[in-house]
């Protein structure tokens, strides 16, 4: 079975399709954003996501310097 990845808000997490209109049924609640697909990477990447995703990645590295992780 063939999944979509594309890029979730405010995580490091990918979500998971298995149409494009599934993924566009699960981006909707969020606006329906802009995206493109990014090959190299095989995911679907949605700009206006950009800042929360580096948010959340910051945050996380900093609690895995404090706290240590796996």
């Amino acid at each position: 079975m063939i999944w979509i990845r594309f890029e979730l808000p405010n995580t490091d997490a990918y979500g998971l399709a298995r149409t494009t209109e599934d993924m566009t049924r699960q981006l909707a609640k969020h606006g329906s954003p802009d995206m493109y697909y990014d090959e190299l990477d095989d995911v679907w990447r949605i700009p206006a996501f950009r800042a929360g995703r580096i948010k959340y990645e910051t945050a996380k590295a900093e609690a895995c310097k404090r706290w240590g992780c796996e």
